[in-house]
């Protein structure tokens, strides 16, 4: 709802939540690209066929946003910023099914706090930058779907020096995606 008010407002640039939670980040950028034709591709269209104003090259500049989590603590800070302060309320009940929004958040901080209790401090920040990487990779190079850059969102102190970690890596990632 809020990307159709944007670009239908005039949006030239948006910049997504964050990619916390890597299975409902792929959802719903398909979601997107459905309900809203052409915003990851060829510019910008509205249900009602209004036009708006595109840059130069024609198209509204996606840019993905990835969390970057380093620690258990700053994932549960990080499902709270993109699902809200009650997600575990919100989604309560749906734990029967095993796919459900509620199972996948509970699943990616668990593996935090499986990483932060099983490895030493460097391997723990590694292992951050190895899964905002891929989050990165994800978002740069997804079929169909044409992001114009990453906005790495760390949110401590660890998660800032992690970032410095992933320039090289985005720089690369950015100049492949756009060949």
């Amino acid at each position: 709802r809020c990307w159709r008010q944007k670009i239908t407002a005039g949006a030239e640039m948006v910049i997504t939540q964050p990619d916390v939670v890597p299975t409902l980040a792929r959802e719903w950028r398909d979601e997107i690209g459905h309900a809203l034709p052409g915003v990851f591709s060829d510019g910008r269209s509205s249900d009602d066929g209004n036009k708006n104003q595109k840059n130069q090259n024609g198209e509204i500049e996606i840019v993905g946003g990835v969390g970057l989590a380093s620690s258990s603590a700053s994932a549960v800070t990080w499902m709270r910023l993109v699902f809200g302060q009650d997600w575990e309320v919100r989604f309560e009940g749906s734990d029967n099914n095993s796919n459900t929004p509620s199972k996948r958040i509970k699943q990616v901080l668990a593996e935090y706090a499986l990483a932060e209790n099983t490895l030493d401090a460097d391997t723990l920040k590694a292992w951050g930058v190895e899964r905002a990487e891929l989050a990165v990779a994800e978002v740069l190079c997804s079929q169909g779907q044409k992001f114009h850059g990453v906005h790495l969102m760390p949110i401590t102190s660890t998660g800032y020096d992690s970032a410095y970690l992933l320039a090289d890596a985005i720089a690369t990632l950015v100049e492949t995606s756009r060949r």
